[in-house]
């Protein structure tokens, strides 16, 4: 074999160790959106069960405290699972026993007839996902004026840079000169 032919394809540390972590990588994103496909709805769940009111008083003659809690028989692989079905209100009665409703029972709230679990389940959902709305908005507002800001920052600092450096150039042609 000729020793004059070199190896078209050389490839440094640098470049292993960069190939190395993008495989790495890849392999944690394949990972996690496996892993949140199939529990998307119980990770959805916990986090607005972190923010949700756990009570509610209903407006109404029965005067009901209305709780909610997570569903100890819910499934999250279940593919036909639900936010709703994540949850289970509850409530005491009259006489003093506990009524549990998962998404699908019906039972008086508010003075209507017939109302379902779930709808009072959206009830309990979205009083916590308000506060979050406000938060959301506030980052969508505030983030892209620091990137903004960052980029401005960054701009100056390579600007002045090399400012500094064409100064210190004249600065020493200057000198070179006067000698």
């Amino acid at each position: 074999m000729n020793d004059d032919i070199k190896n078209p394809i050389k490839i440094s540390k640098k470049g292993i160790t960069a190939i190395v972590v993008a495989v790495v990588l890849l392999a944690a994103i394949i990972t996690t959106s496996i892993f949140v496909s199939v529990y998307k709805v119980k990770l959805y769940a916990d986090i607005v069960y972190i923010f949700m009111d756990k009570e509610k008083r209903a407006e109404d003659e029965t005067n009901r405290l209305y709780h909610i809690r997570k569903n100890a028989n819910f499934d999250p692989k279940d593919k036909d699972a639900t936010i709703l079905d994540a949850f289970e209100i509850y409530f005491e009665d009259e006489n003093g026993e506990m009524c549990y409703y998962s998404a699908d029972d019906k039972f008086t709230y508010d003075g209507s007839d017939e109302a379902t679990a779930g709808l009072v389940i959206l009830i309990f959902i979205t009083s916590g996902i308000a506060p979050l709305k406000k938060v959301g908005t506030a980052v969508a507002i505030i983030v892209p004026i620091v990137i903004v800001i960052g980029l401005i920052v960054l701009w100056y600092k390579l600007w002045s840079k090399k400012e500094d450096e064409e100064r210190a150039k004249r600065i020493a042609k200057y000198n070179k000169k006067k000698k």
